[in-house]
């Protein structure tokens, strides 16, 4: 069994020393999760990835909408010319 002491860049990810209540839940969910069989295990990693891969869709999306506000606003500009994207990149 994995104990919430032996990982330490999750304490430190989530501050965990300040939050006594979350790192009570957080190892009752591993120990939970260790719990599971084989193929339960299976199944929570697909639905994690899942989720994961939507979330970053999301964020996506949002940057997509931002940037196409910037564009719609005058706040971007195109070049093909290397002096003119060098100079881009110092202001």
């Amino acid at each position: 069994m994995y104990k919430i002491q032996a990982l330490p860049n999750i304490k430190k990810r989530y501050n965990l020393e300040e939050k006594g209540t979350f790192m009570m839940n957080y190892a009752h969910l591993v120990e939970s999760i260790q719990r599971l069989s084989y193929e339960e295990k299976g199944d929570l990693e697909e639905m994690l990835h899942q989720m994961r891969i939507d979330e970053r869709r999301r964020e996506i999306r949002k940057n997509a909408k931002a940037s196409r506000k910037e564009y719609e606003e005058g706040k971007v500009n195109f070049s093909s010319d290397l002096n003119t994207l060098k100079g881009m990149l110092n202001d």
